[in-house]
């Protein structure tokens, strides 16, 4: 296993970056038809919302016990029972709108199911990047992967409105779910070193004294607990408008096929983002500051630009730009977040800062569906996305946040000494 993860492309990364992908595939045309369907249905912003936020609220309520049972059980195997009964799921649904009538009431139950998934699938998948490869490769890894998960989004969006429209929903709900049943045969092989096995059974107690040694362990690293709260307040401010960007293309005048080439250019932008990361060599000195001027920047500019610009090629132009930027700081902020947490409690820890980003996106889909209804989607980003501008500046100043970012960047973690534990 050792000598795998001398190069990147081994055995087990190929297999865990393939099973990652097929997932990746069926899921995509599933939201975007979903949420044309949605939209046709309600013609309501503030559902939009709401359709977006369950799994979101989902995984923050739910993802710091999943964490604790991640550290125990098997990963592999987390991922292959998550796309498995993933799968299930989207067929049954696909037999729903075959025979019967799909019901708001049934996506938002599909909606809930697969959030539970989800909340096991997501930290076991990031966790086992670092199981499959070297801490050296692990931002090519992830930015490999991302990468191929953009370039899927990207063609899927971009077909989405025409297979809609020439297929219907039931036919893409199909693809979903043979994509996922796929996905979870692929992954049986993949290896990972194994675990020390604990030896108390899991209770409910000990769910809850992992999630204090997590949570133990975010509160004596400063840095860590900058992030995660940064990571909730930017997600608040300005990640509902992804949940919007049906309504904001018809509000700027684009047709059903329009929209998928629009949105596809957002998995474009970051298809090329997280692939310059995988490529280009950063040195790891300049690796935050460039971070923090992607973050600052692209918040600023997708505010004005998306805001003031018509046309839709200007439009599209923008959405790269954007999406580029943010792409650019999002790969360096999660391989410097898993790389400096310890390995033995990474899984608990991870489980309890993403719900904190979950929560800020699940609440920003909410208050962005219903403020736009109100008072309307324009103004709404334009502030959203300034107030994240002035909040990265902030953050940049904390020293604390740039110590422990820069360790994570040259490999480094953080140890929580024996008179804090």
């Amino acid at each position: 296993m050792e000598q795998q993860k001398k190069t990147l492309w081994n055995r087990n990364f190929i297999l865990l970056w393939q099973g990652m992908a097929f997932s990746a595939f069926g899921d995509v045309l599933y939201s975007l038809a979903i949420g044309i369907w949605v939209y046709g249905e309600t013609g309501s912003e503030a559902w939009m919302g709401i359709v977006s936020s369950i799994s979101m609220f989902t995984s923050m309520i739910l993802m710091p016990f999943a964490g604790t049972l991640i550290d125990r059980w098997n990963r592999r195997n987390i991922l292959v029972v998550c796309d498995f009964l993933r799968g299930i799921l989207m067929l049954g649904v696909a037999g729903i709108v075959f025979f019967a009538d799909l019901t708001l009431e049934i996506v938002l139950i599909t909606a809930f199911v697969a959030a539970l998934c989800h909340v096991f699938f997501s930290p076991a998948s990031m966790t086992m990047f670092a199981d499959v490869v070297n801490p050296a490769n692990l931002i090519r890894a992830q930015s490999l992967s991302s990468g191929t998960n953009s370039l899927i989004t990207l063609i899927g969006r971009a077909l989405s409105g025409t297979l809609v429209v020439f297929l219907g929903v039931g036919p893409i709900i199909l693809i979903n779910g043979i994509s996922l049943l796929i996905s979870s045969v692929t992954e049986i092989f993949i290896q990972i070193p194994s675990r020390p096995r604990h030896d108390e059974k899991i209770s409910l107690n000990q769910i809850f004294r992992d999630m204090q040694e997590g949570l133990n362990y975010i509160i004596h690293h400063r840095g860590l607990a900058v992030i995660m709260i940064g990571a909730l307040l930017g997600n608040l401010f300005s990640s509902g408008f992804f949940s919007m960007l049906l309504p904001y293309t018809v509000l700027k005048g684009m047709n059903l096929s329009q929209y998928g080439i629009f949105t596809s250019v957002f998995s474009l932008a970051g298809l090329i983002g997280t692939l310059m990361m995988g490529i280009v060599p950063i040195p790891p000195k300049k690796r935050v500051s460039l971070m923090f001027l992607s973050m600052i920047v692209g918040s600023l500019f997708s505010g004005f630009a998306l805001t003031f610009l018509e046309g839709f090629i200007l439009l599209c132009a923008a959405a790269f730009v954007s999406q580029l930027l943010n792409a650019i700081g999002n790969a360096i902020l999660n391989a410097s977040l898993v790389l400096v947490i310890e390995e033995k409690v990474r899984g608990r820890v991870l489980s309890i800062m993403m719900p904190c980003s979950m929560g800020g996106q699940a609440i920003s889909a909410v208050a962005y569906g219903f403020l736009a209804e109100s008072i309307g989607l324009l103004p709404i980003l334009l502030m959203g996305h300034v107030i994240s501008a002035i909040l990265f500046i902030f953050l940049k100043m904390s020293p604390a946040l740039n110590q422990t970012l820069e360790k994570g960047c040259v490999g480094g973690n953080l140890k929580l000494s024996s008179k804090n534990t």
